[in-house]
């Protein structure tokens, strides 16, 4: 599962996420120009705070 930097572009290392049974799905999102739909973590959740906000598109 790729996560995303501020850009949508940047994938992150995500260290946080040690598996996926322990992923939490955000109930803040964005829509993109395009229409595609990310689910948007803040600093902490999924990386560390240097990375900034991050998201998760969904498929």
């Amino acid at each position: 599962m790729p996560v995303y930097g501020a850009d949508l572009k940047t994938v992150s290392e995500a260290p946080f996420i040690d598996n996926i049974d322990n992923f939490k799905v955000s109930k803040d999102y964005i829509i993109t120009e395009d229409g595609h739909l990310y689910l948007m973590y803040q600093p902490y959740e999924l990386d560390c705070y240097a990375a900034g906000v991050t998201y998760v598109k969904v498929k």
